[in-house]
């Protein structure tokens, strides 16, 4: 059997070994502005319970399946990093002088390692050889309206282009509706059959804090960035960070 790392998932914050598989789950962090510490950890508890369980999936192959049951590899995280310390006062270049919320994920990280060394008794399976980490989450984190992992807001006014398809008759009749709005629509340069919206944005964050909290991708330094990473990876991911 290999036990050495083999490769990565797509957006490296899991390190495999030989058919392992990618088993993830975020928390959003803007749910829990302000919450206790108990509060805080029970979120956790919760997911690693929800992804140990996932380790029971129906998996076809024989040989990940085997894997799979010999290491049962989880990874919990998190999202709206930046939305959650802007909500509570506190500037992204801010964080690593932040004991209060390092000291928070790294209670998150404890109790997910132990709530994940008990489950795995009660369940009498191997413990999961890791169980933290930090994904990229930016589908998820648009579909809940919050900065996507632990990256900064990247911009705090920007435009989004969406294209539609002219072949469904209720996205047609979007177009035209949002033609008569004034929308900029342009033919897609991609298909034929489909055509380009342009809306108008404004980071979600800037309607709940004063703008000066908030610090887009173009205002934070490389070192700020790296340090980040850092405090993250030391307070949190037993896995990687995906940033």
């Amino acid at each position: 059997e290999i036990d050495l790392v083999f490769c990565s998932n797509p957006c490296e914050e899991i390190f495999f070994q030989q058919n392992d598989v990618c088993n993830l789950g975020s928390a959003n962090l803007v749910a829990l502005v302000n919450k206790s510490i108990s509060e805080f950890q029970e979120v956790f508890r919760y997911i690693t319970r929800f992804l140990m369980r996932a380790t029971f999936a129906d998996y076809p192959d024989p040989i990940q399946r085997k894997v799979v049951e010999r290491n049962r590899r989880i990874g919990v995280g998190f999202t709206g990093f930046a939305d959650w310390l802007a909500l509570e006062g506190v500037k992204y270049s801010r964080f690593q002088t932040s004991y209060q919320h390092k000291e928070k994920l790294l209670k998150a990280k404890k109790t997910v390692r132990n709530e994940a060394r008990k489950y795995a008794f009660l369940l009498r399976i191997p413990e999961p050889i890791k169980v933290t980490m930090v994904a990229p989450t930016g589908t998820t984190s648009k579909m809940v309206g919050v900065s996507e992992g632990i990256q900064p807001v990247f911009c705090k006014y920007f435009k989004r282009r969406i294209m539609y398809t002219t072949l469904d008759p209720k996205q047609v009749e979007t177009l035209e509706r949002l033609e008569k709005e004034g929308y900029h629509i342009e033919d897609s340069v991609y298909s034929p059959n489909a055509k380009v919206v342009t809306y108008y944005n404004k980071a979600s964050i800037l309607d709940q804090v004063d703008e000066s909290l908030v610090e887009d991708a173009t205002e934070i330094t490389l070192e700020d960035y790296l340090s980040t990473q850092k405090y993250i990876q030391q307070y949190f991911a037993d896995n990687s960070i995906s940033f």
